[in-house]
């Protein structure tokens, strides 16, 4: 079903920002932290409109992949929220 994602930013040399965003997701609500630098850098390896993201809980890899390409797929451990 269709769901809202948020992206949200906050470091101190940077500040912060905060984006949100219509997605496509099946599943419950969850908060996934991650280090931004690893979703920078996939984001600018890939060239596509949609990504999709396959993960199972908050504390399990997330796998990341263009939505068209599945011999692409990047690994990305989330942080831990505290």
């Amino acid at each position: 079903g269709n769901k809202r994602l948020m992206i949200s930013v906050s470091s101190p040399e940077i500040g912060q920002a905060e984006e949100k965003m219509e997605i496509d997701y099946e599943g419950e609500e969850q908060d996934i932290a991650f280090n931004p630098d690893y979703l920078v850098e996939f984001l600018q390896q890939v060239d596509e409109e949609e990504i999709i993201f396959g993960f199972t809980d908050e504390t399990k890899p997330v796998l990341m992949r263009p939505k068209d390409r599945k011999d692409y797929i990047y690994v990305a451990m989330p942080l831990k929220l505290e």
